[in-house]
């Protein structure tokens, strides 16, 4: 009589999207819902500087979310980020307050030059991940 052995069927697993493709994939969809081009101001600001945020959280490990601009800025510097990105970064969240708070209304072409620099942003700081890792589906670079 033969034994018969269970068939153990390989672990499924799934593949964890790195912060930098789920940041770029929500900036595509905001650009695409033209907010701003609709009057939503507030909206638009809100929902770029939340992107951005959770990005930071993924990436990072920070609570960006329940961080002021000025705590962002600290971590940033204290962590050693190009002075450039900070720079931009700080200037993205800090219009975004003076739209959310104190219902300033910027200049229109702000908005996309905001859109294209929180992309360069993501693009300048994502993390490297090696072809190796890539196809076996792992981030850790």
């Amino acid at each position: 009589r033969r034994k018969t052995v269970p068939k153990v069927e390989a672990p499924i697993t799934e593949r964890v999207i790195p912060a930098h493709e789920k940041a770029l994939t929500s900036l595509k969809a905001l650009a695409a819902a033209q907010l701003w081009q609709h009057g939503q101001i507030k909206e638009y600001q809100s929902r770029l500087t939340d992107i951005i945020r959770i990005y930071l959280e993924d990436r990072y490990h920070v609570k960006a979310m329940e961080m002021t601009t000025d705590e962002i800025s600290a971590v940033m510097e204290r962590s050693g980020f190009d002075q450039k990105n900070i720079a931009e970064l700080r200037e993205i969240l800090e219009v975004a307050d003076l739209v959310k708070f104190a219902k300033v209304i910027p200049a229109e072409e702000i908005h996309e030059v905001f859109m294209k620099k929180a992309i360069d942003f993501v693009e300048n700081t994502k993390e490297a991940v090696s072809l190796y890792n890539d196809l076996n589906g792992s981030t850790h670079a």
